[in-house]
């Protein structure tokens, strides 16, 4: 690795947002195009439609290889074999640890770590599965905070979920951004839950009858601004990932942060 001078070592970790600007694939690898351009070294292991619990599993194997060898019960993804080697691994800049100056986690919906069985729950109200959202958000930043002295230094930026400061209350991890959605559209406020991929279940009569009206009435007012953000330009050309043009954004917003 050749590391230019002032250049950051830098991790993105998240689900699809992290990897930058979609239409059915990766077209633009956006917060990772413009760190590189500043050059910057950064590893991107983002996975679509990846869980917490992924990316918790992925930086146990970062951890692993930082430490010079694999944990027997993990098998290292493609993507970390693209972006991350026991060769990087061994070069760690005069045996440095953390390896990473920083690690920029994209939070996404925490409700990919539910069974579809069990989202809808019999007499919930709005306030039980918003206060089950945030029970998930604040279990993970709880794990993520275990890789701060080996993996990097974590910072939050907030994707499908807005981070909140009692997310990371008690712990060293720190919010780089508490919300993409706010700083690309400027004068809204995000949504405080996201259920989207969780309705189609509602087409089984059995899961439709348990759930409670004015829960079900919230829920889709909360989707309705997820919908919003769907038809802004700058969600173009999918309108469910920020484009380049966000992830410029992003970066313009973490560089000033951080002198990046």
């Amino acid at each position: 690795m050749d590391f230019a001078k002032n250049a950051k070592n830098i991790l993105i970790a998240g689900d699809s947002w992290g990897l930058g600007e979609w239409n059915g694939r990766p077209t633009h690898s956006g917060l990772e195009y413009y760190l590189e351009k500043q050059k910057h070294i950064v590893h991107n292991v983002s996975l679509a439609s990846g869980s917490m619990y992924d990316m918790i599993d992925r930086l146990y194997v970062i951890q692993d290889m930082i430490f010079d060898g694999h944990r027997p019960d993990y098998t290292v993804p493609p993507v970390l074999q693209k972006h991350f080697t026991l060769e990087d691994a061994r070069n760690i800049s005069g045996g440095a640890i953390p390896y990473y100056d920083i690690v920029f986690v994209f939070v996404t919906d925490p409700h990919r770590e539910i069974k579809d069985k069990d989202f809808w729950v019999k007499g919930y109200s709005y306030e039980d599965y918003l206060n089950r959202h945030h029970r998930i958000i604040r279990k993970y930043i709880k794990a993520l905070d275990r890789f701060n002295e080996t993996v990097g230094s974590i910072k939050l930026i907030g994707g499908l979920s807005k981070c909140l400061n009692r997310y990371v209350k008690n712990t060293s991890v720190t919010i780089a951004l508490p919300s993409v959605l706010e700083l690309i559209v400027p004068g809204t406020e995000q949504f405080e839950i996201y259920c989207e991929d969780q309705f189609h279940l509602l087409r089984n009569p059995a899961v439709a009858k348990k759930v409670d009206k004015d829960a079900f009435i919230e829920l889709a007012e909360q989707s309705s601004i997820f919908n919003f953000y769907k038809k802004q330009p700058i969600m173009n050309p999918d309108g469910n990932h920020p484009n380049r043009n966000g992830h410029y954004k992003i970066y313009k917003f973490l560089k000033e942060k951080y002198n990046l």
